[in-house]
């Protein structure tokens, strides 16, 4: 496997795990459930050279998905989720995409796939990246 960008932040009362994922190459990140306090994401990103373009949401629940509109709107990113936790979004139509079991999408060069994996909700999914 060649390099990625790969950071863990634990933020919010809940103490939730928020992901950054990077092509180091492109500098382009995906951030994984951005729950909670968007301007430490967003600042953690620039500080490492990094810009978001996507927004990767495992499942509907609030305590993942609670900074996702926030945070595509001050990044300029598309939101990603299964389509079975639709319900769930705030953002406009315009700003979400939503993925299909075996979907693939690229940050950067380094393709994520995504995993449908019912269960703690209808539309849960896990992320398989590979570059």
């Amino acid at each position: 496997m060649s390099d990625i960008y790969f950071k863990q932040l634990e933020l919010g009362p809940m103490a939730n795990f928020v992901y950054l994922i990077g092509d180091p190459a492109t500098h382009e990140a995906a951030v994984v459930d951005p729950a909670w306090d968007t301007a430490r994401i967003l600042k953690t990103a620039d500080k490492d050279g990094f810009k978001i373009r996507h927004v990767l949401l495992t499942h509907g629940h609030p305590d993942h998905i609670g900074g996702a509109e926030e945070l595509a709107a001050k990044a300029g990113a598309t939101v990603y989720m299964h389509e079975a936790d639709a319900s769930w979004l705030g953002v406009s139509k315009t700003q979400a995409r939503f993925l299909k079991d075996g979907e693939v999408l690229k940050v950067g060069e380094t393709p994520i796939t995504c995993l449908h994996t019912p269960g703690h909700t209808p539309g849960s999914v896990c992320f398989l990246v590979d570059s």
